[in-house]
């Protein structure tokens, strides 16, 4: 268990430091730009849950053949399972991208209602961040290959790294230039783009040689069951998590809206503290099962469920006892402190819950049976979405 309490450790530190930097961009923003800025900027990270749809799903598949790859299951190359997922995902990245861009018009002028900003300057803000999400979504293949590569130390190097970058050079740009949503997102993406290059050039760099480097239709078809499951479920899980927003969007002013996503954004905290042990334990869980190995499959499992039972019990307890407090601190503003502070431990719970299901989801996923969370993700679905 040393190398997976190794890379536990270290994407819990990474995943600190992304917290802290993603806690201060999100902070600083709203109080530099102000409750209807924050709303546009708020409605790019719903749009992003949203694309996400198209493609998390996606990643689960690029570990388990890295880690088959490397334990020698198979005879694909590396540079083989790169090249084939890099094309997926730039594909369907591509049709994202010029769907929300065609989409621009429509929402700045029928979705959302602002106060004080003009049509015109939400649509070149939408189209920034369809530019964002493409950017972000692509690096997305090459992180997880490095995840299956089990170099989830550069992995959270790369990740918290960029974070800090971006934190420093959209709240530099906001203070420089200013506080607007389009000066917020177009620094954001020529920080994006810089991450993207990098994590790329690690990724390719892994494989050891792009020789052998090909798109693999063979590989696609035998995945193809698996990945279609895998992408509903997350595309199901999504929804769930959007479907508040997208609501909240539609038939409140951008301001109210703006306060609500930064509450969102902060409890969405405890989900990212929760990652970093589904990140480390998914390459060992796939490599132990496809062995046979299922005691160390259970150690593995049951240290993880320990871990997440802690976190969720800290983050859900603290925004119930102390969420006043801490929404004074992070606005500086009582009145959003007082209508706010119930809506925020009840989110934090919400997402507490949610993060208790990823650890059983990865177990299955390691045993190739993505359709249990599917299942649960549409049961869930079905009473809530209509509720919302």
């Amino acid at each position: 268990l040393m190398a997976v309490a190794r890379n536990v450790i270290a994407n819990t530190v990474g995943t600190a430091v992304l917290a802290v930097a993603t806690a201060a961009t999100t902070i600083f923003s709203f109080r530099l730009a102000g409750s209807e800025q924050f709303g546009l900027i708020g409605f790019y990270f719903t749009l992003h849950g949203i694309v996400a749809i198209l493609d998390t799903g996606i990643g689960p598949g690029v570990v388990r053949e890295v880690a088959y790859a490397r334990s020698g299951e198979h005879a694909i190359g590396l540079g083989t399972i790169l090249f084939t997922f890099q094309g997926i995902y730039a594909g369907v990245t591509g049709l994202a991208t010029i769907a929300l861009i065609a989409a621009a018009p429509f929402i700045a002028t029928m979705w959302l209602t602002a106060r004080t900003i003009s049509p015109g300057e939400i649509q070149y803000a939408l189209s920034l961040a369809a530019l964002i999400i493409a950017l972000q979504r692509q690096r997305t293949v090459y992180s997880v290959f490095l995840e299956g590569m089990e170099q989830q130390v550069l992995v959270n190097v790369l990740q918290s790294g960029a974070a800090v970058v971006r934190a420093l050079v959209v709240l530099g740009a906001m203070l420089l230039i200013a506080p607007t949503a389009v000066v917020f997102l177009g620094a954001f993406l020529l920080a994006c783009l810089a991450e993207l290059l990098l994590t790329a050039w690690f990724a390719w760099r892994a494989t050891g040689s792009a020789g052998d480097a090909r798109f693999s239709s063979a590989m696609v078809r035998r995945l193809r069951r698996f990945l279609l499951t895998s992408s509903l479920a997350v595309a199901v899980g999504a929804l769930l998590q959007s479907a508040d927003k997208l609501v909240v969007s539609a038939m409140l002013p951008l301001d109210v809206v703006g306060r609500y996503m930064f509450v969102s954004q902060i409890c969405l905290i405890v989900l990212k503290l929760i990652a970093p042990n589904v990140t480390a334990i998914f390459p060992r869980l796939s490599a132990s099962i496809r062995r046979g190995d299922i005691s160390e499959a259970k150690r593995v499992y049951v240290a993880a469920a320990q871990t997440v039972s802690c976190i969720v019990a800290a983050f859900g307890l603290g925004a119930a006892f102390f969420g006043t407090e801490a929404l004074i601190i992070l606005t500086g503003n009582a009145e959003v402190a007082r209508d706010y502070h119930w809506l925020f431990a009840l989110l934090a719970f919400a997402y507490g819950l949610y993060g208790f299901a990823l650890i059983p989801n990865a177990l299955r996923l390691s045993e190739g049976q993505p359709g249990t969370a599917l299942w649960s993700n549409l049961a869930a679905a079905a009473v809530y979405v209509p509720a919302i």
